[in-house]
């Protein structure tokens, strides 16, 4: 047999004398690699010991040193090699044993190895030195799950100590502040401040920087520093990118050519391209603004209103290179329209103080409750054993380390968190180039898909370059580059590499850690040209047989699973793999529908499955007799099940509490006579005995693994033992805290393998958990998946910049009374959003690659006159634009295929519903008061330039435009022009005709204003401790919270002014004089309100507060005071 494409790289990466970097794409056979380096090596170390291989799994880990292990005791008994491949294994196996005679046991048992996980070798080291890592003796690492119940506990501990704070104390403002601003979502809170303790390693740095920086203006700046790194980043890719286009290439003919006609945009754009620093961005704002659209497109329609061209220009050359402008140039040049300007504050800095000091109290809270449980979670686990590694002190152990440790290999390197890459540096901080120690770093950038788990897919690319030392330099690497894929045959290699590398990964954008993509070759390659195509693509919509594509999509795919099982290629693994698993119910339940054995991998949470969700209810309903949806929940269960007429005449009865129904019912009712039984016979024990005891004997006495085994099967049956053996494993002692505790344990727990799973041929698994398996047939279903496709706004963004040496930045999310994202906020949303793009691309490479033989793609489309319609931003539209675009043979595209009788339109009879139940809705415990509603509505004057009376809707929308023009303003620093007024205004409901009149006097009007010196001074951008629309809230007393926007607020040193603008205008023939007095009279006590509310929100004396109204008409400013 020929050798491989790669045969020398593969030799080179087996050159023990060098450190090396190795790319190693799917089925490459990297472990093998790994595990040849490592016997190789061992035949030459002087103690087995000397080699330490990392992992991120306990399975990889696992399946590393059973392959060692195995290769060395198969040449001890001296077995002759499988294959090819096995002779200079077995050969260097030989020569390891012969070396390491004195230590043959290390070596024949896999235990004895030094191959372990990062948080192994972490435990390790904190073992070895408590001292140093600061850690108490004897602590141990707590398992995922067990994180979570401590954290729940420490975080409900910090609010009762900080709700038992004085409300002057810092943290009891911060808590009140950051309540307020999340409209008083006490689990969004603490959601928020979970998420950040467990990203502590991360936020540690906005804390100190806080710490250093106790002035809040100077905290402000380091964090724009940080912001300007990004920006950078942003702009360097779009002007690379944008100067490859022939219009980059000859801009300056470009714009001389507009300037020579009188084009409206030669006055806004630069006569040459700009730079990439952050004050260069506007130039490329001025440029994204003229050549492309909103939605990042090339501009088709061009001319002064679109674009700023003069009449005529689309026609000639240069209107040509602007609508031939490249998708990606134009996306590109179009994401910097939304960054901030370098002027611009990177989030609201209060906000961000009062989160910063929460979670800091939050982290202390937690980190006292570990010490004194004497537990580690990860995050502390991987900060003490840096310590244990400091660069500013050399302890026993790193002296030790520094002599033990000769050579390290390190696998799946894509998966590196920023503390393992430091880790992995302090080991080799006192290495030299050429003194016989080496690192071997192997992984494929592609498969990095952990970025939940804190990978950092750019420290891959990085560690191209080397390795830091610490004051020397960097320590090389030889980079190699595999290529062979012993796994796929030929035509699958083929289309992905057509796939990825023309469409999916073509251009990869640094800023969001996109990588290059680098194709395989199949080896051997067989079946080069298949008589079928390898891939299929199955799309489902919307027609006049199918009502709904997903249980079309749903049933298509366990059908075609049977067929191949039963008919096509009986004895072939079969993999299944979901981008998510919103519709593993739905696949599942089709699946089984057809009878096929499916072993189901993490898929169905345990607390979604409607017998323990009932298992639940009948658990809280013990514990507490207050709730009512517990108790009534009850006679809905599979082992207390009533009808619903009987349910309804429960519901009717007079008792408050269904508690108290239930009794009342049991009297008439001998079916819940039954449940009310078993019910006050385990309430009396509640308390006494352990709560999973006391719930299983009321589950028994209602017969309840019968009933549950009738309904949902073994499974359900083994969901249930499953709730309670958990509920058992979190016994407080204390009912009401074991159900918190349940509550934390049960979240995130999956429900058991089915009992016939052990024999199935079909596995159904998310993409992530299918890493590291291949299966003969593969099927990628939910094609549709928006990786984007989230509901609401995160109230905060952490990320850490691309650009070296990558701090974190943070931005709050938006103020759910405004709504309206801050600067930085939208510049970390982008980033965000495209990293976790650029991470949806590396999930579809690691799905496809997955199959040895043949890979089936399905997902729904929408079908309309202009054709078939996936989806922006799925996988499936990728798909199809590469079809389009590169159709090689490879792929047969199906449309609806075989519709199934159940997902098409049925007439079943619906059952009448029987009257509801009355409800009476809870009155909220408090009343939201705008001060906005004290002052009435007032009559409007006529129009300016007509004399006319002006319409009341069109005075509200002049009014509604202009603070809309001084807030842009403000914020932007100029108007926009006429016609866009105009448009505004017609999009408020104004007569378009109307508007462009009406368009001119407002802009008139604002920019007279701007020559006024109070407006002068008001809106002075170089004093930026101002702030347009304010949204602030204040409890004016108990029951009552008042919630405002204030047209503008500016603090003048120890001062603050509040200003609300308005556009009304005199009577005819009424005095100017008095015009001013009868609006002062009227706003006076929605403005006195606000002058409370500010000086509550900002803890000022109301004194130093001045409001007033400014007259925009008349360019007048009119303070209003307690006495006028």
């Amino acid at each position: 047999m020929t050798s491989p494409p790669d045969d020398q790289a593969r030799k080179l990466a087996l050159d023990i004398t060098q450190s090396h970097h190795v790319e190693a794409p799917a089925g490459s056979g990297k472990t093998m690699l790994l595990v040849a380096r490592y016997i190789k090596l061992l035949s030459c170390v002087s103690h087995p010991h000397e080699i330490l291989a990392l992992t991120f799994t306990n399975k990889a880990a696992g399946e590393m040193k059973t392959r060692i292990a195995g290769l060395l005791q198969k040449a001890d008994r001296g077995l002759q090699p499988a294959n090819d491949l096995e002779v200079a294994l077995l050969e260097n196996a030989k020569a390891a044993i012969k070396h390491h005679e004195a230590h043959r046991f290390l070596l024949l048992s896999p235990e004895g190895l030094q191959v372990t996980t990062f948080h192994g070798f972490c435990y390790t080291l904190v073992k070895q030195a408590p001292l140093e890592a600061e850690v108490p003796p004897e602590s141990v690492v707590l398992e995922e799950e067990e994180q979570g119940l401590v954290l729940d506990e420490s975080i409900r501990q910090m609010i009762h100590d900080i709700l038992t704070m004085p409300d002057d104390v810092p943290e009891r403002r911060a808590f009140d502040n950051r309540l307020l601003r999340l409209n008083n979502r006490l689990p969004v809170l603490v959601e928020e401040i979970k998420d950040l303790v467990k990203k502590r390693d991360l936020f540690s740095d906005l804390v100190k920087a806080l710490g250093a920086y106790p002035n809040l203006d100077n905290f402000e700046v380091a964090l724009t520093q940080r912001m300007d790194g990004i920006i950078m980043g942003f702009l360097r890719g779009a002007s690379e990118a944008f100067r490859a286009t022939p219009l980059g290439q000859h801009w300056n003919a470009f714009w001389r050519h507009l300037k020579e006609k009188d084009a409206p945009n030669a006055a806004v754009l630069p006569d040459d391209l700009p730079g990439t620093a952050w004050p260069d961005l506007p130039a490329w704002k001025a440029i994204a603004e003229a050549l492309t659209t909103k939605e990042g497109r090339p501009r088709q329609q061009i001319g002064p209103t679109m674009g700023g061209f003069y009449k005529g220009f689309a026609k000639g050359p240069w209107g040509k290179q602007v609508k031939e402008l490249p998708i990606e140039v134009s996306r590109m040049l179009c994401d910097l329209k939304v960054l901030p300007g370098p002027d611009a504050s990177p989030t609201d800095i209060n906000a961000l103080a009062d989160l910063i000091i929460l979670v800091a109290r939050a982290v202390t809270t937690y980190e006292t409750k570990c010490r004194q449980l004497h537990v580690l979670d990860f995050v502390r686990l991987e900060q003490a054993a840096l310590k244990t590694l400091a660069e500013d002190t050399v302890g026993d152990l790193q002296l030790f380390l520094d002599h033990r440790i000769q050579h390290i290999l390190v696998d799946e390197f894509q998966d590196t968190s920023h503390s393992q890459w430091t880790l992995i540096q302090r080991l080799c901080a006192e290495w030299t180039p050429g003194d016989g120690r080496t690192i071997f770093l192997v992984g494929d950038p592609k498969q990095s898909v952990y970025a939940f788990r804190k990978a950092e897919v750019r420290l891959f690319l990085e560690a191209k370059k080397g390795i830091p030392l610490s004051g020397q330099g960097r320590l090389p690497l030889t980079n190699i580059q595999l290529e062979a894929n012993f796994r796929s045959q030929a035509p699958l290699v083929t289309w992905t590499n057509q796939l990825f590398g023309r469409t999916v990964m073509a251009n990869p954008k640094a800023a969001f850690d996109e990588v290059p993509f680098q194709p395989s070759t199949a080896y051997p390659r067989l079946q080069e040209n298949p008589q079928t195509p390898p891939v299929s693509l199955n799309i489902f919509f919307k027609d006049n047989s199918i009502s709904s594509p997903a249980e079309a999509e749903a049933q298509w795919l366990a059908q075609t699973v049977r067929h191949i099982l039963v008919e096509g290629s009986p004895g072939a693994s079969i993999g299944i793999l979901l981008f998510t698993r919103s519709r593993l119910p739905l696949y599942l339940k089709a699946l089984r529908k057809t009878g096929l054995a499916v072993r189901v991998k993490e898929g169905l949470k345990v607390a979604e499955q409607p017998e323990v969700a009932h298992l639940y209810q009948m658990t809280t309903a013990l514990c507490r007799p207050q709730d009512d949806l517990a108790w009534a929940s009850l006679v809905r269960s599979p082992w207390a099940w009533v009808d619903a007429t009987l349910l309804l005449k429960i519901a009717r009865m007079s008792p408050v509490a269904w508690s108290q129904k239930l009794k009342l019912a049991a009297e008439q009712y001998p079916e819940i006579k039954r449940i009310q039984t078993a019910l006050d016979q385990g309430r009396r024990r509640v308390g006494r005995d352990p709560l999973a005891e006391v719930v299983q004997e009321v589950w028994m006495a209602l017969d309840g693994p019968a009933r549950v085994a009738a309904s949902f099967g073994a499974e359900g049956v083994a969901n249930c033992r499953l709730f309670l053996e958990v509920l058992k494993s979190n016994e407080t002692g204390i009912p009401e805290e074991t159900l918190l505790r349940l509550d934390s344990a049960i979240e995130s727990l999956y429900a058991p393998e089915s009992p016939d799973a052990a024999t199935a041929l079909v596995d159904l698994m998310t993409v992530h958990a299918a890493k590291g398996l291949e299966f003969d047939v593969v099927f990628l279903p939910f094609l549709d998946w928006q990786p984007l496709a989230v509901g609401h706004h995160p109230p905060y963004l952490l990320e850490r910049s691309s650009e070296p040496p990558g701090l974190p930045l943070i931005a709050m999310g938006p103020d759910r009374r405004l709504g309206k994202p801050e600067p930085g906020y939208r510049l970390l949303k982008r980033l965000s959003d495209g990293r976790r793009m650029g991470e949806a691309k590396r999930v579809l490479y690691v799905g496809t690659t997955r199959a040895r033989k043949q890979l089936f793609l399905s997902g729904l489309a929408t079908y309309t006159q202009s054709g078939l319609r996936a989806q922006k931003d799925t996988p499936l539209a990728w798909i199809l634009k590469h079809t389009t675009n590169h159709d090689g043979g490879l792929i047969s595209t199906l449309l609806n295929p075989s519709g199934p009788a159940a997902a098409r339109e049925k007439g079943e009879e619906k059952q009448p519903l029987p009257d509801p139940v009355p409800f009476e809705a809870q009155p909220l415990p408090y009343v939201i008061q705008a001060p906005s509603e004290l002052a009435g509505p007032l009559e409007y004057a006529q129009n300016a330039a007509t004399g006319e009376a002006e319409p009341a809707e069109h005075a509200a929308i002049r009014g509604t435009i202009t603070h809309r023009l001084i807030e842009t303003l403000w914020r932007n620093g100029d108007l926009p022009d006429t016609d866009r007024i105009a448009t505004a205004l017609a999009a408020e409901g104004m007569n378009p005709d109307t508007a462009t009149a009406v368009a001119q006097e407002i802009e008139d009007e604002v920019r007279a204003c701007q020559k006024e010196p109070f407006f002068q001074w008001l809106l002075d951008r170089t004093q930026p401790d101002g702030e347009s629309e304010y949204a602030v809230e204040a409890v004016k007393q108990p029951g009552i919270i008042q919630t405002g926007i204030l047209d503008f607020v500016k603090q003048d040193r120890d001062h603050w002014w509040v200003v609300d603008f308005k556009t009304s205008r005199p009577e005819p023939g009424q005095a100017e004089a008095e015009f001013v007095k009868q609006q002062a009279k009227h706003y006076r006590p929605q403005l006195i309100a606000y002058q409370g509310m500010l000086a509550k929100a900002k803890g000022v004396d109301p004194v130093k507060i001045r409001v007033g109204l400014y007259f925009t008409n008349l360019r007048q400013w009119h303070e209003i005071t307690q006495n006028n």
